[in-house]
This record gives C-alpha cells, sequence and structure tokens, in this order.
C-alpha cells in the first residue's frame, strides 16, 4: 500500500501542528503553576487531560497512517 507524498505531508502538517499546541499547552501549565494560577490538584489534573487528548489525538492519527488499528492510549486501572 503506497501513500501518495501530498497526502503524508499534509498528515505530517497535522502532526505538527498538534505537537506544537502540546508544547504550547505544556508552557502554559508551567508558567500558571510557577504564577500560582493554578494552585489545586483539580486545575493541574483538567490541564493534564488536556495535554492527554492532544497525545491520544496524535497517536491515533498516526496508528491509523501505518494502517493499524485505531486505537488511543489507555489509563492503567489500579
Amino acid at each position: 500500500m503506497s501513500i501518495s507524498s501530498k497526502k503524508r505531508k499534509n498528515q505530517i502538517a497535522i502532526w505538527a501542528k498538534d505537537a506544537k499546541s502540546m508544547a504550547s499547552s505544556i508552557v502554559g501549565i508551567q508558567e500558571n503553576i510557577k504564577t500560582k494560577k493554578i494552585s489545586s490538584l483539580q486545575d493541574v489534573s483538567t490541564n493534564i487531560e488536556t495535554i492527554l487528548n492532544f497525545a491520544n489525538s496524535m497517536y491515533v492519527s498516526m496508528e491509523e497512517e501505518l494502517g493499524k488499528k485505531s486505537r488511543e492510549i489507555l489509563k492503567k486501572k489500579k
């Protein structure tokens, strides 16, 4: 199965945008913690959930591009 060059470039652009958004979120969270805008564990948890969603989006997209069955990064059960 061959993937067209245009489609591959488009997919890489999407992944790059997702990675940039994830990095921006991490930097934002760090700044908010430093300036004490995030002070509760609930706030931190919500922000980490956002990063998880970005990561899952990238992971699923890459898996689909490789022809693998779409799946998500799952949280470990205790």
